[in-house]
């Protein structure tokens, strides 16, 4: 098992109620979790000015993050994420 952090910007937060499910069916298990908040977008993306924002640092074997990743891509109503590795 190796951690991860995942931040999310989605347009509802239905979006990032999809992603959690995503995580679950992941089996990664989540350290640390923020609560959804709205923020203004810096700059318009894909005709988005607004966005809800979270933040996870999650524990998950290697072997899924791919799946995971490829997951991220296809769900609709997420505006951009971020899955790196932590390395601390």
């Amino acid at each position: 098992m190796r951690n991860y952090e995942l931040t999310v910007i989605g347009e509802t937060e239905k979006a990032l109620e999809a992603v959690a499910e995503l995580l679950k069916k992941a089996k990664a298990k989540i350290l640390e979790e923020t609560k959804p908040e709205k923020k203004t977008l810096s700059y318009e993306i894909a005709k988005n000015s607004e966005g809800y924002y979270i933040y996870w640092e999650l524990s998950m074997d290697p072997a899924e993050v791919l799946d995971l990743d490829k997951k991220l891509k296809l769900t609709n109503k997420i505006i951009r994420y971020l899955l790196c590795r932590a390395d601390h």
